[in-house]
């Protein structure tokens, strides 16, 4: 994440809703960018309808995959909602899916 008046923001916790509204299951996904420091250099983590994610990191324009396509029982699959948690500390990255509407029910994908 970066606000360009504030500059690259280190640690952090961002909660989005992710919405699947149509497409191929294995075609279209979410991406969540963090971490940006350019274009060319940024962390990625994406949702796909098919009920797996991903995590990926950008270097000089050059992608490392750091987690590849997995399938996780706590990402709905198909159209639908997933409450997706990236929290950031240090180079401790963490993923959680929010399965209701409860705080204390998260389940850690990665």
């Amino acid at each position: 994440m970066k606000n360009p008046a504030a500059g690259l923001f280190q640690d952090f916790e961002l909660k989005v809703d992710v919405e699947h509204i149509s497409g191929i299951d294995n075609k279209s996904m979410a991406q969540i960018l963090f971490r940006i420091a350019d274009w060319d250099n940024y962390y990625e983590f994406d949702v796909s309808p098919a009920g797996t994610f991903r995590l990926l990191k950008w270097v000089a324009d050059e992608q490392t995959v750091l987690k590849g396509w997995t399938v996780h029982v706590a990402i709905n699959k198909g159209p639908g909602m997933n409450k997706v948690t990236v929290k950031a500390v240090g180079s401790q990255l963490t993923f959680f899916r929010k399965r209701t509407a409860s705080l204390s029910n998260r389940r850690r994908i990665l």
